[in-house]
């Protein structure tokens, strides 16, 4: 219990420091030196002409760290990959998904399991737009999380000096995990609609029950199942698809 309140101050931690950092960008911005009640009518004008202006757009992002873990793992594989939408002042609706398996296989136990995992939720941008083309972002976000899991028949060996060797099974079983997430990460375009980011993210066990009895070693998408807790990171590659919105009414001028 102690190492779980541990890493979840150390993850409000570092969420706190990365918010302060982006507070602390977004404050050196120029500021005009006119009265606050023409900076209140020239920041509302510009918003409501920027948000004329804005384009759709969906993203569809690979999670590259994912591969990269399994290239060096002997046990686990995992994939990952999200689809975000700009719905409307800097927020983006956000679906993610993947599948993976691990296995253990020494003297003792041997065991397989294999999963596919959903997550739905949002990320909020916290630096403003300063203009249509300008889709950079700092965001922090929530999901909820669901992965139906397979455990394969466990097949083990206890070892006593008094009582001798004993070999049993234990039958396969299916179920599902859910879990919250806190992430919060960083976005840039690199080309025109190619873009690299990361997110790190805090996950929290919601039901913990099924994953009492021998769980699996890993499931995809939420990491190591023996912990209610764990800190995860996604490096990823992403590209955009933008179309505009319909025209709207010309704006009209006096003589």
């Amino acid at each position: 219990m102690h190492q779980h309140k541990t890493l979840g101050y150390t993850f409000v931690s570092l969420f706190v420091m990365m918010f302060l950092s982006v507070t602390s960008f977004a404050q050196q911005a120029p500021v005009l030196d006119t009265s606050s009640d023409r900076e209140d009518s020239i920041e509302h004008a510009t918003a409501n002409a920027l948000e004329n202006k804005i384009s759709h757009q969906v993203c569809v992002s690979f999670d590259v760290f994912q591969a990269l873990l399994n290239y060096n793992s002997t046990y686990r594989e995992g994939y990952e990959l999200a689809v975000d939408y700009y719905y409307k002042k800097d927020l983006y609706l956000v679906a993610e998904g993947g599948w993976g398996h691990s296995h253990l296989n020494n003297s003792r136990l041997s065991y397989a399991s294999n999963n596919s995992f959903y997550r739905v939720g949002f990320n909020k941008s916290l630096l403003n737009r300063s203009s249509p083309k300008d889709w950079d972002m700092a965001f922090i976000g929530l999901r909820l999380a669901a992965a139906p899991i397979q455990r394969g028949q466990v097949t083990y060996t206890i070892i006593d000096n008094y009582w001798g060797t004993t070999n049993g099974t234990i039958n396969a079983t299916n179920f599902v995990g859910v879990w919250a997430e806190l992430t919060g990460g960083f976005r840039v375009e690199l080309f025109k609609g190619l873009f690299l980011g990361y997110s790190i993210r805090g996950k929290f066990l919601l039901n913990q029950k099924p994953f009492l009895t021998l769980a699996p070693i890993y499931v995809a998408g939420y990491g190591k199942s023996e912990k209610n807790a764990v800190f995860d990171f996604n490096a990823y590659i992403t590209y955009a698809i933008r179309w505009k919105k319909g025209r709207s009414m010309p704006a009209t001028t006096k003589k």
